[in-house]
């Protein structure tokens, strides 16, 4: 049995129409984005925080406020030209000075730490401060650790939390 040029191709295409429909209905599976489960872990552990009027608020600011009292030391790490890093950074300062704690480092760039101070109003309380920068491959980072007047806080502290720092950063 021979079968003829038309016939040839009307079954060719017919079997690549019907291939072509039964395969495509099924979806392809691709594997999860390698970064799924952090943003998974990330919106099943985030807390809600809110600033109105420079002071914040919220689930987030009590759960901060908490872990920072039962803290050895706080590290915030400052994202350049938000006002509200600021804001957070001196509100968390006064509420952990109410509850006893005398130290406190603040990672963040010259530039925003000469505004910092120079922004200073004559209601400021006068504090103790040691700066410390240190590179991690081509990143640098200053860390200054703040602390009232009268020796709440030394050189020799804010060494041992830059070098405690340093060896998380490297892996230590």
């Amino acid at each position: 049995m021979t079968i003829g040029r038309p016939h040839l191709l009307f079954a060719t295409g017919l079997s690549l129409l019907v291939t072509t429909y039964a395969f495509g209905q099924a979806q392809p599976q691709t594997a999860p984005a390698p970064e799924a489960p952090l943003l998974q872990a990330l919106k099943g552990n985030r807390l809600p925080l809110t600033m109105q009027d420079g002071r914040p608020s919220g689930a987030g600011w009590d759960w901060l406020v908490k872990e920072a009292q039962g803290a050895r030391f706080t590290l915030i790490g400052e994202e350049h030209g938000v006002a509200e890093t600021n804001q957070l950074s001196a509100a968390l300062w006064n509420a952990l000075c109410e509850s006893g704690y005398r130290r406190m480092a603040i990672e963040l760039s010259p530039v925003i730490a000469e505004d910092i101070e120079a922004a200073g109003t004559e209601s400021e309380q006068p504090s103790d401060s040691y700066w410390v920068g240190f590179t991690v491959g081509s990143v640098v980072y200053v860390m200054e650790l703040h602390g009232p007047p009268g020796g709440s806080v030394s050189e020799e502290q804010s060494q041992e939390i830059a070098s405690a720092y340093y060896d998380r950063l490297k892996g230590n």
